[in-house]
This record gives structure tokens, C-alpha cells and sequence, in this order.
């Protein structure tokens, strides 16, 4: 495989290490022990095709991926 800087585009945005559990003011409330990758979006954003991309490959290799919609707090 032939690695680039443009490889990278799409990947998510976070990348939550193993640990403890914390409890967050958000949903979902926690974060489990697990490694975890997180795409983040805001209210007028959405998933582009590169994203989408890195998103299938990762939960195709048994990877904890999820997108995080935020939303400002009322």
C-alpha cells in the first residue's frame, strides 16, 4: 500500500484512547473502556465521500467508529 498525505483526508476527527469510563454532559453520556474513533459534525455540516470512505474501512477492520452530531446547548 502506497501511504500520501492525502491518504489522511477523511480520517475521523478524534481518537478516544482505552481508559476509564468518563461520564460526559452529552449523548451518548459515556465513553466506554475501548478505543473509539469519532467523526465530529456540527449542525450544517455532513459526511463527505473521503470520509465515508475511511468510516466503512475502519468498522470493516472491527474498529469502534462513530459520528458525533453536535449541537449548540440549549
Amino acid at each position: 500500500m502506497c501511504w500520501s498525505w492525502g491518504a489522511a483526508r477523511g480520517l475521523p476527527d478524534l481518537l478516544v484512547l482505552p481508559g476509564e469510563p468518563v461520564r460526559l454532559e452529552a449523548v451518548p453520556a459515556t465513553v466506554g473502556p475501548s478505543a473509539l474513533l469519532a467523526e465530529i459534525k456540527g449542525p450544517t455540516d455532513s459526511l463527505r465521500d473521503a470520509q465515508k470512505v475511511w468510516l466503512h474501512t475502519l468498522l470493516a477492520a472491527g474498529a469502534e467508529v462513530e459520528v458525533w452530531n453536535t449541537r449548540p446547548k440549549p
